[in-house]
């Protein structure tokens, strides 16, 4: 008896450890969470305060981080204080206190962007609260934008399937409401952004360099007309990379020069056809382009394919622009079993300049044909096992779409493609017309093209996808 009594004790005792225990454990968690909220809230208190206490003519409050967007760019380009939140929003509640200071005071407020995830928030939330139909009301002038957030594809790929249709279709309907009553930019869907991890800085957030030019970007903006298709647009690209239903070619065993002009040469960073057509398929890139440069020129100081070649070799004077040129010639006759292709890409302008097109057994510099001749002839000799592809120029949006004749007696844009294209084949070359392969109507060009010729972001993506299926050819 006294041993089952003794035991019972026992049973007691260590039930009222366990519970002791476990309340212990509740009063830590409870402790930790009322802490946490206490520095959150804390948080909050200072940046309204800041915002309250100052006076800015440029504010992004955002429920994603922002620590990239520059105060010194914004006073340079918009001639105006920033004020942007210090920690990331988490609730509507917490936008309505950010926009009842601004519409009770900021005078000088000219521009407001909203960074927003619809996921947290919707349009008709924030829009139908009291403060922001007093904001609009005290602020008549201003310049109202909402950046509905794009996190990259990682983001999506590790939600669970019910997760990501709940999100998918909040961002949908956040983008329809939007679209009727507000001004917005959305990069969500846009592949050549979401699919690169580099060009975030952490999650939901860019790198510096991307987010000033992202603030309103063309081909971005969401309308009456344009909402279904960037939320197609995000649908597409998040299904597909859940799914693994990715796939670039291997070019791992191939090494690609680039001669060319502006398309490839004014854009050398991750951004840039070359740096992304490495990154997507393995290839050794080296990028000689130079922004400017042509098949032929009129004045000496004008940058040519003969230039680019000579600076190649080391025989030139004017300085090289960039560390590729001294790569790609430490590897000139090099046998290390890979495959070298180069590309060779001018035209536009030849276009731009008049330049006069020549006969086909010219041996001229001074005519594209001729120039054609001379150098493809060269870039033979230099790669004589090098497969060289000719790339004839894209489409434009200046000069009526290129079809104006820049000198009297020169041709359209057209007529230079056509040129360029049969004086490369004839000669045995590959070639490969941009205007059909990036295959994009003109009506449809501001998406692909930012200033009438240069190729935007995404049409810099497009443009490295497509010739790195070309290459696996």
């Amino acid at each position: 008896m006294k041993a089952l009594e003794k035991a019972s004790d026992n049973r007691q005792n260590k039930a009222g450890w366990i519970i002791a225990a476990a309340v212990a454990v509740c009063a830590l968690a409870a402790l930790c969470i009322a802490g946490f909220l206490y520095v959150q809230g804390k948080e909050l208190r200072e940046d309204l305060k800041r915002l309250e206490q100052g006076n800015y003519g440029f504010v992004y409050l955002s429920m994603s981080p922002v620590d990239t967007l520059s105060e010194e760019e914004i006073r340079f380009y918009y001639g105006c204080e920033m004020f942007r939140t210090e920690r990331p929003m988490t609730s509507v509640e917490e936008i309505r206190k950010y926009l009842k200071i601004l519409a009770d005071g900021q005078p000088d407020l000219r521009y407001l962007y909203l960074g927003i995830r619809p996921d947290l928030v919707s349009f008709e939330e924030l829009a139908g609260s009291e403060e922001y139909g007093r904001l609009l009301e005290t602020h008549p002038e201003l310049r109202l934008v909402f950046h509905p957030s794009y996190p990259s594809v990682e983001y999506w790929k590790v939600l669970s399937e019910e997760e990501c249709m709940k999100e998918l279709t909040a961002y949908g309907d956040f983008l329809s409401a939007v679209s009727e009553a507000g001004t917005a930019y959305f990069y969500g869907g846009a592949e050549w952004l979401v699919s690169n991890p580099e060009l975030y800085a952490e999650e939901f957030c860019l790198r510096e360099d991307l987010t000033l030019p992202l603030l309103e970007a063309d081909g971005y903006q969401v309308t009456a007309d344009s909402w279904m298709d960037l939320a197609a647009d995000l649908r597409e690209v998040v299904l597909k990379y859940r799914e693994g239903n990715v796939s670039y070619p291997d070019l791992s065993d191939t090494r690609v020069v680039i001669f060319g002009d502006s398309i490839f040469g004014n854009f050398t960073d991750d951004l840039g056809s070359a740096k992304i057509l490495q990154r997507t398929t393995g290839a050794e890139v080296y990028n000689l382009a130079i922004g400017g440069a042509s098949w032929c020129r009129k004045k000496p100081e004008d940058m040519c394919i003969g230039d680019e070649i000579d600076l190649l070799l080391g025989t030139s004077e004017k300085e090289e622009p960039r560390e590729d040129y001294a790569a790609a010639r430490a590897l000139l006759g090099a046998a290390d079993g890979k495959k070298t292709v180069v590309l060779v890409e001018f035209g536009v302008n030849d276009y731009f300049g008049g330049f006069e097109m020549g006969t086909a057994d010219s041996g001229e510099e001074g005519t594209v044909l001729g120039s054609m001749n001379v150098n493809l002839a060269r870039l033979r000799e230099i790669y004589p096992d090098a497969e060289i592809v000719v790339l004839a120029p894209g489409e434009i949006r200046q000069f009526s779409f290129g079809e104006d004749s820049k000198a009297e007696g020169a041709g359209t844009l057209a007529d230079y493609r056509a040129a360029i294209l049969s004086q490369a084949e004839a000669q045995g070359l590959r070639t490969v017309d941009l205007a059909e392969t990036l295959d994009t109507p003109r009506e449809e060009l501001y998406k692909i093209i930012t200033d009438g010729t240069h190729l935007n972001e995404r049409g810099r993506f497009l443009l490295a996808v497509k010739l790195g299926e070309l290459l696996a050819e």
